[in-house]
């Protein structure tokens, strides 16, 4: 579903990873790990397509990414490090809006089943300006919990989540697995626990030590 092949990146004319090599089946998913500056962002926003590799091939679904940025944009469900809530809105509204924003349609009674499943169906009508950081961020990943977009890219999708908090969301994840799904993360501090399924991907601070 998702390959890299020996992919080189640069960020502001330095070289942050090189020779990055993985290959993600369905069902899998793959963790990159490491120190902030070590290029796990570049990475996560290279392989969505919004940022060019230097060298190398990233392919999805058996396609170099500049041929298949049309089927990417179908098949991506992607959260980066900010939570793209508006402030205005309900949490309800919000998930309904990020739905939306990906081709998705839900009802009511799935919008709250999702809240409910984050563990904040009790904000669902509070403006998200209410909520605590930790709050927002259930609302953003509760989103997760609608899609049915089979590559879900997630830049430190643990970030300001509890303990209780952590757990839901990685049981989102395995339970996105079982379908037959495939997810990239990235994770600084926050462990994952380890499964076959899992390919660990660990960048370092220092260029060319990726493995």
């Amino acid at each position: 579903m998702l390959q890299l092949d020996k992919v080189s990146l640069f960020r502001n004319e330095r070289m942050v990873a090189q020779v990055l090599s993985l290959c993600v089946q369905a069902g899998q998913a793959a963790l990159v790990q490491g120190p902030n500056g070590s290029g796990k962002t570049t990475l996560l926003r290279t392989v969505c397509g919004w940022r060019p590799a230097y060298a190398g091939a990233i392919l999805w679904r058996g396609t170099p990414l500049r041929s298949a940025l049309d089927t990417l944009r179908e098949d991506l469900a992607y959260l980066g490090h900010q939570d793209g809530l508006h402030d205005d809105l309900s949490a309800r509204e919000n998930l309904r809006w990020l739905a939306a924003l990906g081709g998705e349609a839900p009802a009511g009674p799935d919008l709250d089943e999702a809240l409910d499943g984050m563990g904040v169906l009790h904000a669902a009508a509070q403006p998200v300006r209410a909520l605590s950081r930790g709050q927002r961020r259930r609302v953003a990943l509760a989103r997760f919990l609608l899609t049915r977009k089979p590559l879900w890219v997630l830049d430190e999708p643990l970030a300001a989540l509890d303990a209780a908090g952590q757990q839901r969301m990685q049981t989102c994840v395995a339970r996105h697995l079982q379908a037959g799904g495939v997810a990239l993360l990235s994770c600084h501090t926050a462990s994952w626990p380890d499964h076959p399924s899992w390919h660990r991907l660990s960048l370092s601070a220092r260029p060319g030590l990726a493995h």
